[in-house]
């Protein structure tokens, strides 16, 4: 009983939020668990396509929908059905593992058939809309199924997973923790940190740490021989945290394989790419120029890329500047701009 009425309330919500004709399905993924999605249909005309929210591992529908309201009302008024759905559940056995994009990929895919195998919806355009980690479970997803409409990809990491971390630990956020705010503040040469951090991503890659604190102190007799005890001290209270952290805390070590190439050869649908100017966790340049390399290598013409002036929360940096420094909650003024692109495109490319 209990479960039904979970079930009621989220469908009660998504109907009066929306006002529109709101579709409710169950899929199911590689879990073998039967979870819910919800279908906003616009009320009046229907351009047949369907736009798939694809989850992040840290989200679900519930924030997904209140996230991105904007961008559906705008989808919504141009006559296109908007999909969210729950993120598959953490069962006990499961709870000591990690969802990975992988995993959320299966379950877009479980979606998208799940849609196609509704007479209703069997002859829609279907797409994938993902950013961060779920712009590259889109990728995925979209690479797996039979006729994808559309993929949408925003600040997704499309140079290898492994240079993408390394890159920003080692060049762009030496803040994983307060000792290497600035390798300097031990008396540690730059070139020795990168090749530590270098050393750090490549075994959790392979997994090959198992002793959390037997490999730290493995590192520290490597990289920190010529430093006095006091700072040796530091080390040894800091380090095992900080790889135990990677290897577990956020799942770093379950994404370090993750290389996005050999996913577009599989895509043939137009593709949006958008990057930040801004962003310090997926690079926006770098990434932007690797995706074009891979569309022009590929010899896929269908594909468009916009380069924004944000950070990985769409924020541009005076709004960073205001909310850091003037505690004043910042208004996003750039997601409109970007909203507006991504529904134009969606028009301009699938609709004509």
């Amino acid at each position: 009983m209990y479960r039904y009425i979970i079930i009621l309330i989220t469908s009660l919500f998504f109907c009066n939020t929306a006002l529109c004709d709101t579709v409710h399905f169950t899929f199911q993924s590689n879990c073998d668990t039967l979870s819910h999605g919800h279908l906003i249909c616009p009320d009046g005309k229907d351009k047949k396509i369907i736009f798939i929210y694809v989850n992040n591992r840290f989200s679900n529908s519930k924030e997904n929908f209140e996230y991105f309201s904007e961008l559906t009302d705008k989808l919504l008024s141009e006559g296109i059905s908007c999909c969210y759905y729950d993120n598959r559940p953490i069962l006990p056995e499961d709870s000591a593992s990690h969802t990975t994009l992988f995993d959320m990929a299966d379950d877009a895919v479980a979606v998208y058939n799940s849609l196609k195998k509704n007479k209703r919806f069997k002859n829609y355009k279907i797409g994938f809309y993902g950013a961060s980690e779920a712009g590259s479970s889109a990728l995925i997803a979209a690479s797996e199924v039979s006729d994808p409409a559309f993929l949408v990809q925003q600040s997704a990491c499309v140079t290898p997973q492994i240079e993408e971390d390394f890159h920003i630990y080692a060049v762009y956020q030496l803040n994983l923790c307060a000792m290497f705010t600035n390798p300097k503040y031990l008396g540690m040469p730059y070139y020795d940190y990168a090749a530590m951090m270098r050393d750090i991503n490549e075994n959790l890659m392979d997994n090959q740490i198992v002793d959390m604190e037997a490999y730290a102190q493995a590192i520290i007799d490597k990289y920190f021989t010529k430093f006095d005890d006091e700072k040796k001290a530091i080390c040894n209270r800091l380090l095992p945290g900080l790889i135990h952290d990677m290897a577990n805390k956020l799942g770093i070590a379950r994404r370090l394989v993750w290389n996005a190439r050999p996913y577009y050869q599989n895509v043939r649908c137009p593709i949006l790419y958008i990057g930040g100017l801004q962003d310090t966790n997926v690079l926006g340049i770098p990434n932007l120029v690797k995706f074009e390399t891979i569309m022009l290598e590929n010899g896929h013409k269908q594909y468009n890329t916009i380069l924004a002036d944000i950070n990985h929360q769409m924020l541009t940096s005076e709004e960073v500047f205001e909310q850091r420094y003037r505690d004043k909650e910042p208004a996003g003024v750039k997601k409109p701009l970007i909203w507006n692109a991504i529904k134009e495109w969606v028009v301009k490319e699938v609709l004509h």
